[in-house]
């Protein structure tokens, strides 16, 4: 099966790179840029479209460089989802998944990221049954860049001015 390793440079090359060989050595065909590359004259956007239009799955390593703003990854995510790829969300940090994957089946690796290859071999098997991944929850949101704004409460600008206020009370309210 030929998988495409979706990775941030930055903060998972080392990972992304014993994945892409325990897949080899496992019977896969692992796609990662780095080996794949990108041939003199070739275009980037176009070797990754065609690595993932080539992959029958895609594997994201979701950590904060890959899901960063301005990160590719999340755009080689969408493509995959345009060009219906099955994805498995791999957890390798303390993160919040693009909403394309957010009901995927994900690996959690957070706190080891060994747990990748214990649990890997059971979605692979499940993919290649199927050739879908499952679904299921994810945790609650608890670090979401929203999670530390308050409700505005206007109790003391009320009392200092409002205090002739007539009129629109669900404006108040």
């Amino acid at each position: 099966m030929q998988i495409f390793i979706s990775y941030a440079h930055k903060d998972a090359t080392r990972i992304a790179k014993e994945l892409a060989n325990w897949l080899r050595e496992h019977g896969h065909n692992p796609w990662l840029d780095s080996e794949n590359g990108v041939p003199p004259g070739a275009l980037f956007d176009e070797r990754i479209e065609q690595g993932i239009i080539s992959s029958d799955l895609l594997l994201a390593l979701l950590t904060h460089c890959s899901l960063s703003q301005e990160s590719f990854c999340r755009k080689e995510i969408y493509y995959a989802e345009l060009a219906r790829r099955q994805i498995i969300p791999i957890k390798l940090g303390n993160v919040t998944p693009p909403i394309t994957v957010i009901l995927n089946s994900y690996i959690d690796a957070s706190g080891d990221e060994k747990i990748v290859f214990s649990e890997l071999p059971k979605a692979l098997k499940r993919f290649s049954a199927t050739h879908s991944v499952e679904y299921r929850e994810w945790p609650p949101v608890r670090d979401a860049w929203w999670s530390d704004y308050r409700h505005l409460d206007f109790k003391e600008e009320f009392i200092r001015f409002g205090g002739d206020f007539v009129g629109r009370e669900w404006l108040i309210d």
